[in-house]
């Protein structure tokens, strides 16, 4: 039989079993209920089979632990036709306690020389193999044969295994002082793999029920089971799977609950139920229900229950999931509104009320709404989203119920999984009819299917719900109508803008009976249509982006129309407002969606190594919560700050990967992938590469105007001159009627690519102007690089040289190396001498990864390890893992080191 993990235990058998012709052993495998003990006792039986031992068994059990020799009756029952064999005495006394099993105990002193005198008889024929399963419960009388035969028979080819619980079994003594496994829960990998033989699980159910299982086997088999036996979905947005009978059976044979006093039983479930409570409420609560210290006492007494800490603790984390799923519903109500009195965390507070609420009460839905609004301001999403839940379902006016979970619905968005986003949405849906939650609902539908890619023809259902709306004659009707078309324009970005589609929803926008200088109506109107509206709201966009400094959605809005407009200095300063807002709320969706945009006005900006970064901690959020097309985009943006940084494996890697999530990627992924790899095949000299790889960019019109004189460059050096006319006139019609120097740098490098030599000087020297005014560090050294390459092929040697110099420094400066080698090449070419010191070392810490990097800057300005990963949304362990690494790779061992070792490497 196939047993996932316990590799070391199992190993541990087999040695023991392989030993057994020369010496005999004895293991005791401890664990608690469910930890797979009987299973390692199942594959030893199966190796000894296989073997030809003979195999003897018993299993324990509470209910027979008062029959006295009744277990070892079970272990010997095989060998009793050898009883002949043994001494009169032996014989009789066998005789006397198995013919009477239910009389006195016998003398045990003959009987366990009997016992002996089997297993050796047996054993010198074949070698033994003794498995007893649970020792705590076999009773005391085999127990003392057992342990004594086994004392005895460590020269013969005996082996004996037994299994127990701690701490009972062990308190009466393993079967002898051989080697004991304590078995610790499953790693979290072989829990999966347990799970991976279960196919009617998602993946969403897997994990919840992979993190309730704690590494237990049992727990992991029997939550899996009942979830696929399950008629609706077992994980309404719970922590908790549906427990089966044997499972919760296992775990309460270990309390004996039955034998409990009333009191203490009462006052268990308040523990179990009372998750997160302290011990001091916990003992308060169980006062209000009759649960007096004595009851506390008799817990502590039977070890089901740790009160001398700040919290109270189990012996076994999933017993608590037992006693509160097998206590009644009255029992439940009772310890829940105790709990809610004594409790000073309001949340807390809220959801006892709520459990200790059998019916519909629109007051305690108020109250855990309160508590929800309050736990999403502190970036508790998880908590918010369960508390939402609950008090929809608590809530008897529909409306009410309908608006809690859209929020709900809307907050699960952010933190996933998308399992429980889509379930919120269709209860939301059903529960919505007409009311006015239903444009919300479809604006929070389509911004997660526009994360995952699955979401293209949302445009067009958000008009037709905008037109729909548009029958109504009032004012909140044009408020959800301006929140439809607002969200048509940020899916525009995304998916494209489809002319029909534009004009239209530009055209609703122009008419909405609204304040004409709205800004949200401005900046969508400047998304859609820049060139028509974005005049209008570029003088005003600074001031916008002060007044809407706490508001993520608004900002991302701004960040957008400032990119329509291509001004790259608006757009970082609104998107890195945002990503910094939604990162302290905890909104990871929407984070990831805001690192991208700004990985790629880091790169225009001449910052490949941040936008690396940026797009890096994208990728990890994406990849987590399911956001296909983020992550797609994620993976092309690497790809392009490797195109100039030029770690050709990392490259190559998110080149794949994009490619891979092709059918889920928005239409500016293929674009700028294709201007990634055109990058790669200009630098590498592969100019018909270039030109064929670029083309993917032309078809992108913001990705196409950036990456105009790349594909010029692209098409002169592979002979394809004619074909570049088009996109330079296109590019310098964008860059006029957009005022953009960035844009203008890249229209006039392009132009004087094509253009004759007597205008080639002043279209170059433009084009450094224009990146310099533009801070676009990159274009300016690539207009160096190309200038500079023509001026040396016209033999002006003296300016070529001053140029390529120029370009040098830009590329090293940036850490574009692949770029600065080619800058290099052209300038020995011009007659240049270089030596290893023109070219700078590579900087410690471009050696760190993204996180590292990310992680030693927050250090450097003195965060903690929980601080930190409050930001990252990761655990203080993972940070302090990284930071370690970071310590080694920067060659220091104190995190006051971290800034200086920083600034000194840039």
């Amino acid at each position: 039989m196939k047993l996932v993990g316990r590799i070391e235990e199992q190993a541990t058998i087999k040695a023991a079993l392989g030993r057994i012709r020369t010496a005999g052993a004895a293991v005791t495998i401890v664990g608690g209920p469910g930890a797979g003990k009987t299973a390692l006792l199942d594959v030893a039986h199966e190796m000894a089979r296989e073997a030809g031992f003979t195999v003897l068994r018993c299993n324990g059990s509470r209910h027979d632990m008062a029959d006295q020799l009744w277990h070892l009756h079970e272990v010997l029952y095989p060998l009793l036709d050898a009883v002949p064999l043994l001494p009169r005495t032996q014989q009789a006394a066998l005789s006397a306690a198995f013919g009477g099993l239910d009389e006195p105990t016998p003398d045990l002193r003959p009987v366990r020389l009997a016992a002996l005198g089997l297993l050796e008889q047996s054993a010198a024929h074949r070698p033994v193999v003794l498995l007893v399963d649970d020792w705590q419960w076999i009773d005391p009388a085999t127990a003392d044969a057992l342990a004594f035969a086994a004392r005895e028979l460590t020269t013969s080819p005996v082996v004996v295994l037994a299994t127990s619980r701690p701490p009972a079994g062990l308190d009466r003594g393993a079967p002898l002082d051989g080697q004991t496994l304590h078995l610790p829960p499953m790693s979290e990998i072989d829990a999966w793999e347990l799970l991976d033989h279960r196919p009617n699980l998602s993946a969403d159910e897997r994990s919840t029920i992979v993190t309730f299982a704690q590494g237990n086997p049992l727990a992991l088999v029997e939550c899996a089971a009942a979830t696929a036996r399950a008629l609706t979905p077992a994980l309404q947005d719970a922590a908790t799977p549906p427990l089966t009978e044997r499972l919760v059976s296992s775990f309460l044979e270990e309390t004996a609950m039955q034998t409990l006093p009333t009191a203490s039983r009462i006052l268990l479930l308040c523990a179990a139920a009372g998750s997160g409570t302290t011990t001091a409420d916990l003992l308060r609560a169980g006062r209000l229900v009759g649960a007096e210290s004595v009851a506390a006492e008799e817990l502590t007494r039977r070890r089901l229950l740790d009160l001398t800490s700040e919290a109270p603790v189990f012996p076994q984390p999933l017993l608590a999931a037992a006693v509160y799923a097998d206590a009644p519903m009255s029992d439940r109500i009772t310890v829940h509104r105790a709990l809610a009195e004594v409790t000073d965390d309001p949340m807390r507070a809220a959801m006892h009320l709520a459990a200790g609420t059998p019916h519909q009460d629109s007051a305690v839905a108020d109250t855990l709404e309160r508590a929800a609004t309050a736990a999403a301001a502190q970036g508790c999403l998880t908590q918010a989203v369960d508390a939402l839940r609950w008090s929809a379902e608590l809530s008897p006016e529909p409306a009410a119920r309908a608006r809690r979970l859209r929020d709900a619905a809307e907050l699960a968005r952010q933190t996933g999984p998308a399992s429980v986003t889509d379930r919120l949405l269709r209860h939301a849906q059903v529960a919505a009819g007409e009311s006015s939650s239903v444009a919300a609902l479809a604006i929070t539908e389509a911004a997660a299917r526009s994360g995952r890619g699955t979401g293209a023809g949302d445009i067009q259902l958000l008009l037709a719900l905008s037109r729909r709306l548009a029958r109504l004659d009032d004012r909140s009707a044009a408020t959800e109508r301006l929140d439809l078309l607002s969200a048509i324009a940020v899916l525009s970005t995304t998916y494209g803008k489809a002319h029909d589609v534009v004009t239209a929803a530009t055209a609703e926008l122009a008419a909405l009976q609204l304040d004409e200088h709205d800004p949200v109506r401005a900046a969508s109107l400047a998304i859609l249509d820049p060139a028509g509206y974005g005049g209008s709201l570029k003088g005003r966009l600074s001031e916008l982006l002060a007044d809407a400094r706490d508001r993520p959605a608004l900002l991302a809005i701004y960040g957008l129309a400032a990119e329509a407009m291509h001004d790259l200095d608006l757009a970082i300063k609104a998107h890195d407002a945002a990503q910094r807002s939604l990162r302290a709320g905890g909104r990871a969706a929407d984070l990831a969606h805001e690192l991208v945009s700004l990985s790629f006005l880091r790169v225009l900006k001449g910052d490949p190594h941040r936008a690396y970064v940026e797009a890096s901690e994208a990728r990890r959020i994406a990849k987590r919560l399911g956001l296909g097309a983020i992550e797609a985009e994620a993976h092309a943006a690497i790809a392009l700050s490797q195109a100039w940084a030029g770690d050709r494996h990392e490259f190559d890697a998110a080149m794949k990967h994009s490619r891979d999530a092709a059918n889920a990627s928005w239409t500016s992924t293929p674009a700028r992938r294709g201007w990634a790899a055109g990058l790669v095949a200009l630098v590498d000299g592969r100019y018909r590469n270039a030109w064929v790889d670029l083309q993917a960019a032309a078809a992108h019109p913001a990705t196409a105007a950036s990456a105009a004189a790349d594909l010029t460059e692209a098409a002169v050096l592979s002979g394809r001159t004619h074909l570049a006319a088009q996109h330079v006139a296109a590019a310098e019609e964008r860059a006029e009627t957009y005022g953009s120097q960035q844009l203008a740098a890249s229209a006039h490098r392009a132009r004087a690519l094509i253009d004759t030599a007597a205008d080639a000087d002043e279209r170059y020297e433009a084009s450094i102007a224009a990146a310099h005014a533009a801070g676009a560090l990159l274009e300016r050294g690539r207009s160096h690089l190309t200038f500079g390459r023509w001026l040396r092929r016209g033999r002006r040697i003296v300016r070529a040289r001053e140029h390529l110099s120029a370009a040098m420094a830009v590329f090293h400066t940036t850490g574009a190396h692949p770029w600065a080698t080619l800058a290099e090449r052209e300038l020995e070419a011009a007659g240049v001498q270089l030596t290893r010191a023109t070219a700078p070392p590579q900087s410690r810490n471009e050696r760190l990864t993204p996180q590292e990097r990310q992680i030693a800057e927050l250090a450097a300005d003195g965060l903690t390890n929980r601080e930190i990963g409050n930001q990252l949304l990761l655990s203080h362990r993972t940070i302090s893992t990284h930071l370690y690494r970071a310590f080694a790779k920067l060659s220091i061992t104190d995190r006051r080191q971290v800034g200086e070792a920083l600034i000194g490497d840039r």
